[in-house]
């Protein structure tokens, strides 16, 4: 039995990452794995997706797609 924060909980969100949320309830979050055919990137640490995915283009072996997940 999940814990309720007050009579309608429809209404109570919070943000996480920017995205607007229920507080209850099950979350994931996904996850993208590269296997690279180099050692490292040149990337600096705020790099655009779009940065990271030239980087890496023509250098991806395989990939893999993984879901964590929690509950609040």
């Amino acid at each position: 039995m999940r814990a309720r924060c007050c009579s309608n909980p429809i209404t109570q969100l919070i943000k996480i990452n920017g995205i607007e949320t229920d507080i209850i309830g099950l979350k994931g979050f996904p996850e993208e794995i590269y296997d690279l055919n180099v050692e490292k990137i040149d990337l600096t640490a705020n790099a655009s997706l779009v940065a990271f995915e030239k980087t890496i283009e023509g250098k991806v072996l395989a990939t893999a797609k993984i879901t964590g997940t929690y509950e609040i």
